[in-house]
């Protein structure tokens, strides 16, 4: 599949995560008082999501491992109405570049996307949009190639705020950050109870997320509280308390045999 072309139109987008205690996340968020407001279309929201990864689990490895150039695959939801629907993500590192290829599906067709089926016309909800059916191809693709299958979920809670000026800055406070095993029916995570883990040592996570400039006043906000950059993974350090023995032990330390994936026209 070659989506060369598509991936040097999208944009150069950043990202950079720090570890907060809950009285600084309140002092952090104090000061954006002066530079950002809450995300007029949904402040705070419940993010589910679902990763999927190979027996080998080279997803995880290549994160694990800090490889330069990786990607992750997962679904993601924001409610427990069974009528909304989901999204399906690559999540693309290359260097210090994030990209995202993002399908917009249908509740009904979690599981057999989740299976590696290849998707029919009802999957996606705007089935004539060919960005769309281009990501999710480009999901399947990857999917199938590495065999995966669903491994772990995560939750937690979003505090988002955005930039008050033009430039195009989101900054995010996740709180109560927690994990469990997939369920048998993947499509069921958004719609049946589950016993959530909380993971140790993660009060907030905070991230700046940001688009080809680095604002002055992100910059002053860092060095003002002393922010110390983290490369933490939220699906790493939910494989990682949860055990290794429900994976490969060697996962950590084997190669990830992600080297020579063609991912939008880049080797990585």
């Amino acid at each position: 599949m070659d989506l060369n072309s598509r991936a040097q139109a999208v944009a150069q987008r950043f990202e950079a995560k720090y570890l907060l205690t809950e009285v600084e996340a309140e002092l952090v968020r104090d000061y954006l008082h002066c530079y950002t407001v809450p995300d007029r279309k949904d402040p705070e929201y419940t993010v589910t999501s679902l990763y999927l990864d190979s027996p080998a689990n080279a997803l995880y490895s290549s994160s694990a491992n800090g490889e330069k150039n990786r990607f992750k695959l997962r679904v993601r939801g924001y409610d427990l109405d069974p009528d909304r629907p989901v999204f399906f993500e690559v999540k693309q590192r290359v260097g210090g570049v994030i990209r995202k290829y993002r399908s917009t599906v249908n509740r009904s067709a979690v599981g057999p996307l989740t299976a590696m089926t290849l998707p029919g016309e009802d999957a996606l909800v705007c089935a004539s949009s060919a960005t769309e059916r281009m990501n999710l191809l480009l999901f399947n693709e990857l999917g199938q190639r590495f065999g995966v299958e669903p491994r772990v979920c995560v939750r937690y809670l979003r505090e988002a705020h955005v930039s008050a000026f033009e430039e195009p800055v989101r900054v995010t406070f996740d709180r109560a950050i927690s994990f469990a095993p997939a369920p048998k029916r993947p499509e069921e995570l958004w719609t049946q109870p589950r016993s959530w883990s909380l993971l140790d040592g993660l009060p907030v996570v905070f991230e700046i997320k940001f688009t080809n400039a680095y604002p002055l006043w992100v910059r002053r906000l860092v060095q003002r509280f002393n922010l110390r950059r983290t490369s933490l993974a939220k699906y790493v350090a939910s494989v990682d308390q949860m055990g290794l023995e429900h994976y490969d032990v060697s996962a950590k330390i084997a190669t990830t045999h992600l080297t020579g994936t063609t991912l939008n026209g880049r080797t990585t």
